[in-house]
């Protein structure tokens, strides 16, 4: 075995770990350990799925989230980080699984891609449920965690308005183009989807504002969003 794939498989089981616990601090602990890795090694999904990668191909990974009062403000932070990075996502409510509800999220962008979305996803939603437990009730936690979800947003985006600048505005037509070819992989695999708008509830603006405050000082990965071939806007996920 060589040292390559030892780190490859640590880094599948952390992976595995992070989704399977029901402990947001131990969600937590382990997505990040598979993000260093993962960032540390330089790994790309064609080495966690043992084949080769091949330039502009388009995939799909399925997560589950929990069914309860956050799921609509966790989705709303997976729709931000997909558009830092060329992805869409389709989802489905009210699925009884290993007795419980959940939503099923099928995710779409390019192969090389697809790992970061998802490990950014873990790393940052880990973060936020563990936060959002010193505010006091549902709707401030949910309150807490869109606010930290927009500012994540916000600076993802200026991360690639930066690049695109460095890059002579190659990078957005770019991310454009994957959002595009990301959509046609969802269409192609799911068939047509109805687009549901939901009626976010009413925040609190002090909650909100103490969660876009933890959004500024958020790990975001700033050095592999803007590395040779960066990411950019969403679609029917959101």
């Amino acid at each position: 075995m060589t040292e390559n794939t030892r780190i490859v498989d640590r880094v599948r089981a952390m992976l595995a770990k992070a989704e399977a616990t029901n402990f947001p601090e131990e969600a937590e602990l382990f997505a990040q350990k598979a993000h260093e890795l993962i960032a540390q090694h330089m790994l790309t999904e064609a080495d966690l799925s043992g084949g080769p990668a091949t330039a502009r191909t388009f995939g799909r990974r399925t997560m589950w989230l929990e069914q309860n009062g956050y799921v609509l403000v966790r989705r709303h932070l997976l729709s931000r980080i997909c558009a830092a990075y060329g992805a869409t996502f389709a989802y489905q409510a009210e699925i009884w699984r290993q007795g419980r509800y959940w939503t099923s999220i099928d995710l779409f962008a390019r192969d090389d891609y697809l790992l970061a979305v998802e490990v950014l996803f873990q790393t940052l939603d880990a973060q936020a449920l563990r936060l959002m437990k010193a505010q006091r009730g549902m709707r401030d936690r949910r309150s807490w965690y869109a606010g930290f979800a927009q500012t994540v947003g916000e600076r993802l985006a200026t991360v690639n308005r930066q690049a695109d600048d460095e890059s002579d505005g190659a990078l957005l037509p770019l991310l454009r183009s994957d959002l595009d070819g990301a959509t046609e992989a969802m269409q192609a695999d799911l068939g047509r989807l109805r687009t549901v708008r939901s009626r976010a509830a009413p925040l609190d603006p002090w909650a909100a504002e103490d969660g876009r405050a933890a959004g500024r000082h958020a790990d975001i990965g700033e050095e592999r969003i803007s590395g040779p071939q960066p990411n950019a806007a969403l679609g029917s996920g959101s």
